[in-house]
């Protein structure tokens, strides 16, 4: 029994060692990390500041404010992110109505731009893989 162990051990090895995947690189795709940020880059030409909301899965996420004129960078939090689509919305002050964007399906490592135009509704999101 002890030599059949003997002989069986390194036969094991062997065989797994086969199945490696070789490290030269070559060929080799490359990966994102599942917990890589989403970035959202909005752009304020809309005359006032506006607030800047991100919703996905029964969640409202206030991401910050834009001013007018003005560029902000902001991070989608990682439990919106691949669960799911998601929406943003642009809130400007006074009594104008807001902007909601369409449904996006964000995943790690991809970035967003957001164009707030001066008529909110022709505001624009773009998504960059």
């Amino acid at each position: 029994m002890l030599r059949g162990l003997r002989v069986l051990a390194p036969l094991l090895v062997l065989a797994s060692s086969a199945c490696a995947r070789s490290g030269n690189g070559e060929g080799d795709d490359e990966v994102t990390p599942i917990h890589a940020p989403v970035a959202v880059d909005v752009t304020n030409h809309y005359a006032l500041p506006v607030e800047v909301y991100v919703f996905g899965s029964g969640i409202t996420h206030r991401l910050g404010t834009v001013h007018p004129g003005m560029d902000g960078r902001f991070v989608v939090p990682q439990n919106l992110v691949g669960g799911g689509s998601v929406s943003f919305e642009v809130r400007p002050g006074g009594d104008a109505r807001p902007f909601q964007s369409g449904e996006v399906l964000l995943a790690p490592g991809s970035a967003v731009d957001l164009m707030i135009s001066p008529q909110l509704f022709n505001s624009t999101v773009t998504l960059r893989q």
